[in-house]
């Protein structure tokens, strides 16, 4: 069975090498690889060549073009767009395994040792409430996908291991991401009410483990001065529209039962400070991405001098970095109306 499984990502990709050979100017590249086939969702993008002579209709009508046999298997997933210059600097975004199609090859930017910890705790930040997001939009959707909800709970698991690597071990996030992990391994072997069961388990327990998570975080961050606690932030009203129905709220000290909240089919996220202080940053850019983040903000009694002035240099040093790509790759995307593809803002293209 398993290897029937395995045969569906084999023809998939034959199909995008079928699809690159017509489009000599776009490397082909596969995220990660397929860990738990049947639940593995088929990750690929493009980068277009520095000096390529394909033009944005042509890059167009080639996206135009692009399997649906292999859609399927990227589970609603999006064919990510690159280019070369922006793509160097992936690794100040994300951790990822870069396998390239037809030979390809390309040399990456590599971010020494103390950026790489910084990086860490970026992606935490960023990565943390959002997983939180998706999990609840996917749990109250009637036409739930539960490959896609086991995804997002896989995707959490490493934002978790994480921050064990910076606050020590927990006992608590272990037993969530053993539990979410043996799932997954075992989803083809195991019965539909064995999986039923532990999926249950996990969708129980997961917002309590994310809850103190945060907390656990967010007191590493204040402890290790990262985001200096000098301010008296209790005074201020923060709210940001992550996504169009999806709100992070800043609040100083909130208790569980407070936490996330539904309501008109909207999702409030209750966070501390550290949570939005990317964004806030991000906001404070003059680019097109810079501005459409900061049209989603809603302040009270609050200067982003403020969170400018209170974050260490070091976590600013590659915030400026991440800005920098993030904004060039949503001006390409953006200006040329391509509208598909970006990395990660994608869902502020039609704003």
């Amino acid at each position: 069975m398993k290897e029937n499984v395995l045969s569906v990502y084999k023809k998939a990709r034959l199909l995008f090498q079928d699809w690159l050979s017509e489009e000599e100017d776009l490397i082909g590249f596969e995220f990660g690889t397929v860990k738990a086939p049947g639940l593995s969702d088929l990750d690929l993008g493009v980068i277009i060549k520095e000096g390529g002579r394909i033009s944005n209709q042509e890059l167009t009508n080639a996206l135009e073009s692009f399997p649906s046999k292999i859609s399927r298997v990227m589970n609603g997933g999006t064919l990510m767009i690159f280019k070369e210059n922006n793509f160097k600097q992936i690794n100040y975004i994300d951790d990822i395994n870069v396998t390239f199609f037809n030979n390809d090859t390309f040399e990456l930017s590599l971010p020494s040792n103390n950026e790489r910890d910084f990086i860490g705790i970026i992606q935490i930040i960023e990565w943390l409430p959002e997983r939180i997001a998706k999990i609840e939009k996917e749990i109250v959707n009637p036409l739930k996908n539960t490959k896609r909800l086991i995804g997002f709970y896989y995707s959490l698991c490493y934002t978790l291991e994480k921050i064990i690597y910076y606050t020590g071990s927990s006992e608590e996030l272990t037993e969530f991401i053993n539990k979410t992990k043996n799932l997954r391994k075992n989803w083809i072997n195991n019965t539909p009410k064995m999986n039923n069961a532990a999926l249950k388990s996990i969708e129980k327990t997961y917002l309590k483990v994310c809850y103190n998570a945060i907390i656990r975080f967010s007191e590493f961050v204040r402890s290790s001065n990262l985001i200096f606690d000098k301010y008296n932030w209790s005074d201020i009203f923060i709210n940001y529209n992550l996504h169009s129905n999806v709100n992070l709220q800043y609040k100083k000290a909130f208790q569980y039962s407070d936490f996330v909240s539904h309501e008109d089919n909207k999702l409030k996220i209750l966070v501390p400070i550290e949570f939005l202080s990317s964004y806030i940053l991000y906001s404070h850019s003059n680019s097109v991405l810079g501005n459409k983040i900061r049209k989603r903000f809603i302040t009270k009694g609050f200067n982003v001098d403020l969170i400018t002035d209170a974050i260490n240099p070091n976590i600013k040093h590659v915030l400026d970095i991440r800005e920098n790509v993030f904004s060039e790759m949503f001006d390409f995307i953006y200006s040329n109306e391509i509208n598909r593809g970006l990395y990660k803002f994608g869902w502020y293209l039609n704003d």
